[in-house]
C-alpha cells in the first residue's frame, strides 16, 4: 500500500463523512471514531504501481492547484491594503488633492486639511459593553470581534451602530444596521454628536490599534482607548462627502476581492473533485 496514494484517500470529503458515520458520541467536537469501527470502512486498492502513478500525479497537479490559488490570495491581500490606504487617506486628507495641510498633531492620522481639527471620540460617542445573550434561537444575528456573525438570539439592540472589537481580533470594526446583539468581546457605539457614524466606522478602519491592544497573547482594548482616539473633524457636506465616495469605492474594491475569494473556492472545489475522481478509479492517469 503506497501511503501517499492514502494520504489522498484519507482527505476526500466522502471518506471522512464515512469516517464520522461510524463514530460514536453526543456532540460533534466530542465525536470519536475507534479503530474497532475505522478498521469496518471500505477502501479502493489499485494495484500498487497504479497507487504510486496515482499519487505523483495529485502531488504535481494539486501543487500547481495550490500555486494558483496562493497567487490569487495574494492579489486579494493587496486589495485589502490598498482598500484599507484609501479609507485612510480619505478620512485624514479629504478629498481635495489641492487642500492646504497642517499638522494634526496625531501620529495615525498625520496632516489634515487646514480647515479641519481633531475631536476625541469620548465627545462624539457613548461606548458600551456587550453581553451574551440568554437565547440561542432567534433572528438576531450576535456578533463579537471579528467580521462576522455566529449566531443568533432573540434579544435585540437597534442599529445602525459600529461595533468595536475589545478582546481578541481588535482590529475589524463592523457598521451593521438593524437589529443586532453584541457579546462581551465587542462594544457597541451611539452617537451623541454631529459626527456621521459611517465615518466613524471608516476612521475606526484606520485606528493604530498597536500602540492600544495590550502586549498579551489575547490582544485587548478598553473603552478607554476608545475615547481617547482623535478623530478627524470637518464640515457635515464634507463628512458625507468622504462617505459617499468611500461607499462607491469600497464597493468595487470589495467586488473585486469577492470575484477572486470566488476563483478560490472554484480552485479549492475542482481540487477536492479530480483528487475523488483518482483515487476512486473514476478517472485514469495516463
Amino acid at each position: 500500500m503506497n501511503p501517499v496514494y492514502y494520504n489522498w484517500l484519507f482527505h476526500t470529503s466522502l471518506f471522512a463523512d464515512e469516517f464520522y458515520k461510524w463514530g460514536h458520541g453526543i456532540v460533534d467536537d466530542l465525536w470519536t471514531t475507534n479503530w474497532q469501527d475505522m478498521k469496518n470502512i471500505f477502501v479502493t486498492i489499485p494495484p500498487l504501481d497504479e497507487q504510486k502513478l496515482i499519487a505523483d500525479f495529485l502531488d504535481e497537479k494539486c501543487a500547481e492547484i495550490d500555486k494558483l490559488s496562493e497567487d490569487i490570495q495574494k492579489q486579494i491581500d493587496i486589495l485589502n491594503d490598498y482598500k484599507k490606504s484609501v479609507i485612510t487617506r480619505a478620512v485624514t486628507k479629504g478629498l481635495d488633492p489641492n487642500a492646504e495641510m497642517k499638522d494634526s498633531g496625531v501620529q495615525w492620522i498625520g496632516k489634515i486639511p487646514e480647515k479641519w481639527t481633531v475631536i476625541p471620540v469620548k465627545y462624539c460617542f457613548d461606548i458600551e459593553n456587550g453581553s451574551d445573550p440568554k437565547t440561542d434561537y432567534g433572528d438576531t444575528p450576535v456578533y463579537g470581534s471579528g467580521s462576522k456573525s455566529f449566531k443568533k438570539c432573540v434579544e435585540f439592540k437597534k442599529g445602525p451602530t459600529v461595533l468595536l472589537g475589545r478582546k481578541g481580533t481588535v482590529n475589524i470594526p463592523q457598521y451593521v444596521t438593524g437589529n443586532y446583539w453584541n457579546v462581551d468581546t465587542a462594544f457597541n457605539t451611539k452617537p451623541k454628536g454631529n459626527y456621521d457614524l459611517k465615518l466613524f466606522y471608516y476612521a475606526a478602519c484606520s485606528f493604530d490599534y498597536e500602540n492600544y491592544s495590550t502586549q498579551t497573547a489575547l490582544p485587548s482594548m478598553t473603552q478607554s482607548n476608545y475615547y481617547n482616539f482623535k478623530l478627524p473633524l470637518m464640515s457635515q457636506d464634507e463628512q458625507e462627502q468622504i462617505v459617499t465616495f468611500l461607499d462607491d469605492k469600497c464597493t468595487e474594491i470589495d467586488e473585486s476581492i469577492n470575484s477572486k475569494q470566488g476563483q478560490i473556492t472554484k480552485l479549492d472545489t475542482y481540487k477536492k473533485s479530480i483528487i475523488y475522481e483518482y483515487v476512486t478509479g473514476k478517472k485514469r492517469v495516463v
